[in-house]
């Protein structure tokens, strides 16, 4: 079960790490220098558009991908692997997190993009051995 709301967390975080990307590049960017009056609203928008599409998301997953991060005769090498990835993804940004909320800069993207291949990884290897587990060719 802890390990199914681990694969489940980092996926949601990789989603909204993605949106974030998505719309910090292509929507907030060229806006600020066309409409700078603009951005801030568009901004809000993007949050609660990030909320509602990572549930929407979530929710998919959880019934498409049911049985991913589940080991029933225990855990091989790629779901240790895995579940590792996504822990050390899970603390990666808490670090970055704690640091920014007591006075520090906020994360730099080099740090989110680190935060979201760790995520990945751990999403990545998740799925491939639930694939190899069921016999599941896609």
């Amino acid at each position: 079960m802890l390990t199914r709301v681990n694969f489940l967390l980092g996926f949601g975080l990789l989603v909204v790490i993605l949106f974030y990307f998505a719309f910090t590049h292509l929507a907030i960017a060229p806006l600020s220098a066309l409409a700078p009056d603009w951005v801030k609203p568009v901004a809000g928008a993007a949050v609660l558009i990030t909320a509602g599409l990572t549930v929407q998301i979530l929710a998919v997953a959880m019934s498409a991908m049911a049985g991913v991060a589940t080991y029933p005769r225990g855990p091989n090498a790629l779901a240790i692997a895995s579940q590792a990835a996504t822990v050390c993804g899970h603390g990666a940004l808490g670090y970055a997190a704690a640091t920014w909320m007591g006075g520090g800069p906020p994360p730099p993207e080099s740090g989110l993009a680190l935060i979201g291949a760790l995520y990945a990884a751990g999403v990545a290897m998740a799925i491939v051995e639930w694939r190899q587990r069921t016999g599941e060719k896609r």
